[in-house]
């Protein structure tokens, strides 16, 4: 009778998520392990997916395949990561656009905040804002000063239904510049051509995307949305610095199916974190404009509650509705 019990509460934990310490210790022993990527590739999250995916092989010595599913604007990926068993082999490696799915798609039902389970942030990276090298600006009081003359002839760029744009929306509402949307679904590389040109004269951005043109003075950024000054652009001041109040920065980070036994989650954000501890992976984090950040899946969930709210006030305020 004992026996028969105890089987009756193992299976009762497993459907609820949970479990006992075993079967963290056995994962991933039985097949590979498939991280589902939200972007095509050829970017720094891909290069970075597949960077983490070589250390786990070594580290649970078992098969990581990445896959990546663009689509969506990562929809995609999330919605085949939440169909998927929860068992810890299939696990998504997304951007906090996941933030804005519900904000710009009403014909999705889809929330990361309880339909995924967190496992851990692994990068971040705070957005600068940036113009044309070809126009008269040195400085925020210029930009601000150029954009309330001319409103006829700004534009800023956007990555659609992302947290950039929302974030966009924001800083333009602070700065009192009124500027036409220029949405451009290519990421950076779409639209650096049409910012060195002219035909855009706002973008938000990493440091790591627009470095290159930095030096050569083909665009100027002018202020950091971030706590402290950008280490790669000391000079350039924060929006607090400036009487601001706007922080923001996009992130990786990895989920699970929402019911994965929580001991697996836990076990996947250890090996997470000592991957991305490891000096060389540190550097090569550096290299591609990240900044490591890690974190345990219970940091990551509320992480993800709080920029899920703001980003709900922004859309709120600008008045976007779901199309």
């Amino acid at each position: 009778m004992k026996q028969i019990l105890a089987a009756a509460l193992c299976a009762a934990g497993l459907a609820l998520g949970t479990v006992t310490p075993g079967a963290a210790q056995t994962f991933p022993a039985t097949k590979p392990v498939t991280i589902y990527v939200i972007t095509a590739t050829g970017n720094p999250m891909s290069s970075l997916a597949r960077l983490i995916a070589d250390q786990l092989e070594k580290t649970w010595k078992q098969t990581v395949i990445v896959e990546n599913k663009p689509g969506g604007g990562g929809l995609l990926a999330a919605e085949l990561v939440k169909r998927a068993d929860p068992d810890g082999y299939s696990l998504l490696f997304s951007a906090d656009a996941m933030t804005a799915f519900r904000l710009f798609n009403k014909d999705t039902t889809f929330d990361p905040n309880t339909d995924l389970a967190p496992i851990s942030l692994v990068a971040e990276a705070n957005f600068a804002m940036f113009t044309s090298g070809k126009l008269p600006i040195k400085n925020l009081e210029d930009f601000r000063a150029y954009g309330k003359a001319n409103p006829d002839k700004m534009n800023y760029a956007v990555l659609p239904q992302s947290q950039q744009q929302l974030e966009s929306i924001k800083f333009l509402k602070w700065a009192g510049v009124e500027a036409t949307m220029v949405p451009y679904a290519g990421g950076s590389g779409s639209v650096l051509p049409a910012l060195l040109a002219n035909d855009v004269q706002m973008y938000l951005a990493s440091y790591s995307s627009m470095a290159q043109h930095i030096k050569t003075g083909g665009v100027v950024p002018l202020v950091a949305l971030a706590d402290q000054r950008i280490p790669e652009m000391p000079d350039i001041p924060t929006l607090k610095e400036k009487g601001g109040d706007q922080v923001a920065a996009f992130w990786y980070a990895f989920f699970a199916p929402l019911k994965t036994p929580a001991a697996v989650t836990a076990r996947i954000s250890a090996d997470l974190q000592q991957v991305m501890k490891m000096p060389e992976m540190q550097e090569r984090v550096k290299a591609i404009g990240l900044v490591p950040r890690i974190t345990t899946p219970d940091q990551l969930k509320v992480r993800m509650a709080n920029d899920t709210a703001s980003r709900t006030r922004i859309a709120r305020d600008a008045n976007i509705q779901p199309q």
